[in-house]
């Protein structure tokens, strides 16, 4: 799927950045992009497991990462 992304990306720039939020526009950007954002979080989240974990279950530890994670989503 990421290949077929980097193939495609200049056709969606052509075809979608410019016109009006739509349904249609908005259903293709939430197919093309909601596998993307999914993935992130599912390797985000293993993250946070393993290094809380790692650090022998510090609550402190999961505390400082989960707020580090928050902090970036909101900026």
């Amino acid at each position: 799927q990421l290949f077929d992304f980097c193939i495609t990306f200049d056709s969606e720039v052509r075809w979608t950045w410019g016109r009006k939020w739509e349904i249609m526009r908005i259903a293709f950007v939430i197919s093309r992009y909601l596998p993307i954002a999914s993935v992130a979080m599912y390797l985000y989240l293993l993250l946070v497991a393993r290094t809380y974990a790692f650090c022998g279950g510090e609550k402190r530890i999961l505390i400082a990462i989960s707020s580090f994670g928050m902090v970036t989503l909101v900026l």
